[in-house]
């Protein structure tokens, strides 16, 4: 029973006494205590209450177990599952969130509703859950509480190159032995392996160069060779489809919209082109920029272009599509590897080399917070869709997750370890309960406990 009194009383049905009450130090920043609700295995007792909090104490004990800072008052949602494995809170901030009754961190997030959550309900074979908001409906939701489990696949032992295509769900890889390779990501399967239609690419993976992309679709593979030239090559075929004019020197940089829509390439000497993929006509030329250009990386809207050098110590952002130069990102005495922007456009993050990802401002090129979490260097970024988590990873071969839900606070919710080695590409599956990440010597996929909406039915007024 909860009471205005800040405090929670436990009673003995059978006896019908009261069995005891926790500490009222435990309770110690409390008000009102909303809602109660026992884990399956009888093992925690949770309460919801109004100053943002969520408590958490062994029923055997009645040690505190956990509290849980949400962003809004909890109004009546909280709920286990079946296996007692997580616990699913909402209230004011209309999210559902699920934690780890183990670690007692964050494992996914979701938002549907547009208003308050008042309550949440377990189906009895724990496979849906129910939740009813104020605005008038309620939301199924399938889900699972697995804990992560990666799944993995070797890679050839003389793979020399990789890329990631932009939705994280074909590998392309480059052999020593001048073949490359396609991997589905989500299946772990080897799609094919076939000669290089022609040997002038550059590849090396531990120096951050593969000038080769493939398009979504698997259809189009696009190399980038020392004498400038940049191919669009059908990947069953091996034919070449266009030729994209423009450079002249090696090409030091290459990568595609994530609409596949736009083709960025840059050479040696401070230039780099965009073309139209679908017709190889120039859309923009760029000279004289600030940095050697090694990588790139398009925000989600296209209308931002990150452009960097591996390893180098600043990072260029670019208007799109005028190509006017808009700041640069210099974090003092470092190095600086892959930067990607968040869904939002607002804010990248930049991996750096003193085992920090760096947030910064787009606008202005401005840092806003340094998250910290390997020994080594990071090498690689990766934003979910939605622009909820970060990962990164790198020299030591682990991958770091933070929340990152409001672009304001960062924390972090998980460290996966599995890679025997430096991991050189992180990329989210477009689902976002899903993390590809690829090493020279393994490709594993890491699934997320996740909330799936199934449903909804609206209350009529």
């Amino acid at each position: 029973m909860g009471t205005r009194s800040a405090s929670v009383v436990l009673w003995d049905i059978e006896r019908k006494s009261i069995r005891a009450s926790p500490p009222a130090q435990s309770l110690s920043g409390s008000a009102i205590h909303g809602t109660l609700v026992f884990s399956p295995d009888n093992r925690f007792l949770v309460s919801g209450c109004w100053e943002r909090e969520v408590l958490v104490w062994e029923v055997k004990t009645l040690a505190r177990a956990a509290t849980l800072t949400r962003d809004g008052a909890l109004l009546g949602g909280l709920a286990f599952s079946k296996d007692s494995k997580a616990l699913l809170v909402a209230g004011a901030d209309q999210k559902i969130t699920l934690y780890d009754t183990v670690t007692w961190q964050p494992l996914d997030q979701r938002q549907g509703h547009k208003n308050e959550i008042w309550s949440l309900a377990v189906s009895p074979d724990g496979r849906t859950l129910a939740s009813g908001a104020k605005d008038n409906t309620i939301r199924l939701w399938d889900w699972t509480t697995k804990p992560r489990e990666p799944h993995s696949m070797p890679l050839p032992p003389a793979t020399d190159g990789l890329r990631l295509s932009q939705d994280g769900r074909t590998l392309l890889t480059v052999a020593t032995n001048s073949t490359f390779s396609l991997w589905d990501t989500e299946t772990l399967a080897h799609l094919t392996t076939r000669p290089l239609p022609f040997t002038n690419l550059v590849h090396h993976v531990l120096s951050g160069r593969t000038r080769a992309v493939v398009t979504t679709d698997r259809k189009l593979m696009i190399l980038g060779g020392r004498d400038g030239s940049v191919t669009a090559w059908d990947t069953r075929s091996l034919e070449p489809v266009r030729a994209f004019k423009g450079l002249t020197n090696g090409v030091s940089g290459l990568d595609l919209s994530p609409d596949n829509a736009i083709l960025a390439a840059a050479e040696w000497g401070n230039r780099f082109v965009l073309w139209r993929l679908a017709t190889a006509e120039v859309l923009l030329v760029v000279t004289n920029t600030p940095i050697e250009t090694t990588l790139f990386n398009f925000s989600q809207d296209a209308k931002t272009l990150i452009s960097a050098e591996y390893g180098g110590s600043r990072v260029a952002i670019w208007d799109m599509p005028g190509g006017k130069l808009r700041a640069v990102f210099h974090p003092p005495n470092q190095q600086t590897f892959e930067s990607r922007a968040a869904p939002n456009s607002l804010v990248a993050a930049s991996a750096v080399n003193d085992g920090t990802v760096r947030v910064w401002d787009v606008r202005t090129g401005q840092e806003r917070v340094a998250l910290g979490g390997q020994v080594n260097s990071f090498h690689c970024v990766a934003w979910t869709p939605d622009g909820s988590r970060l990962a990164a990873s790198g020299g030591d071969g682990s991958i770091t997750v933070w929340s990152a839900a409001t672009y304001a606070g960062y924390q972090e919710v998980a460290k996966l370890k599995g890679h025997r080695s430096a991991v050189h590409a992180v990329r989210f599956l477009p689902d976002g309960n899903a993390l590809v990440s690829v090493s020279r010597d393994e490709l594993i996929v890491w699934r997320a406990p996740a909330l799936v909406e199934a449903g909804l039915a609206t209350q009529s007024r």
